[in-house]
């Protein structure tokens, strides 16, 4: 068998001439995939694309959750404000909910003396959670109740807040 001059348009023969890979095997020349690279692909598809499936899920539940917790702590800081602003801490009404635009929250508030002086505002909103499960989100502030004398000569008494927030319920299973 004689060896074929591979040389360049111009002439000049080629530095490394391509090898000849006939009779060499089928592995040379194949396109395609084995039925072995196939099923190999197959087994590590279905091992990771359960664990792909449940970390979105747990991802989407966990911005639910949190979207649920945020709406509930805007909601209780306007109660909050909404109660101490026209003095219903007081002798107002201390439960209900956000019907029409937030059906799925109730609040209550309860007051109780903190140090003979003022008082603790305690207001909770409550809504179900996932799984149908109550959850909740408490928000206390300090209020210093009106002084009779000061609401006759139209002066108004003074609310002062510091509040912290707690919860029940993480949220997440």
């Amino acid at each position: 068998m004689s060896k074929a001059n591979f040389s360049s348009p111009k002439g000049n023969p080629l530095p490394n001439p391509p090898p000849d890979y006939r009779g060499r095997g089928r592995a040379a020349g194949r396109r395609g995939f084995t039925l072995v690279e196939v099923l190999a692909t197959l087994m590590l598809m279905t091992i990771a694309l359960p664990v792909i499936l449940q970390t979105i899920s747990i991802a989407t539940s966990a911005a639910s959750v949190s979207k649920r917790r945020v709406e509930a702590s805007l909601l209780c800081q306007s109660k909050v404000d909404e109660l101490i602003s026209t003095g219903q801490w007081q002798n107002g009404q201390l439960s209900g909910d956000f019907q029409p635009d937030w059906p799925d929250y109730t609040w209550t508030a309860q007051v109780e003396d903190f140090d003979g002086v003022s008082q603790e505002l305690d207001v909770t909103i409550n809504w179900l959670g996932r799984g149908n499960i109550q959850d909740s989100l408490t928000l206390s502030t300090i209020v210093y109740p009106n002084n009779p004398i000061t609401m006759a000569n139209g002066a108004g008494g003074a609310s002062g807040t510091s509040g912290t927030s707690s919860s029940t319920n993480g949220g997440l299973p």
